[in-house]
């Protein structure tokens, strides 16, 4: 996969349990699969590795997929999207708590 570096989440779900492994920082896809191989429990396997955005946007606080349904979304530089594929739009925006930039 890409070597550029993104952040990343990982879904997982089974039997009522949902599994979400957050990354804290930047990471290739392929150490994201690396961790979700490493970190979900067995029972929660198969999982999904969503592309939440690359460090700049995430620090701008701007996101590339749907809220709702985690698709990829188009986003403008105010915050609002639209879904094709759920159809929905809004806006969004990271909010991290206590966070700093390194």
């Amino acid at each position: 996969m890409s070597t550029e570096k993104k952040m990343y989440r990982v879904l997982a779900q089974s039997n009522g349990i949902t599994v979400t492994l957050s990354m804290n920082k930047p990471d290739t896809w392929d150490q994201a699969e690396s961790d979700a191989k490493k970190y979900i429990p067995p029972e929660t396997k198969p999982y999904v590795i969503q592309e939440i955005c690359d460090e700049d946007d995430w620090y701008a606080g701007t996101l590339n997929f749907c809220p709702r349904c985690g698709s990829k979304a188009n986003y403008d530089n105010n915050g609002e999207f639209e879904c094709n594929d759920c159809e929905s739009s809004g806006e969004a925006y990271i909010h991290e708590l206590g966070g700093e930039q390194p």
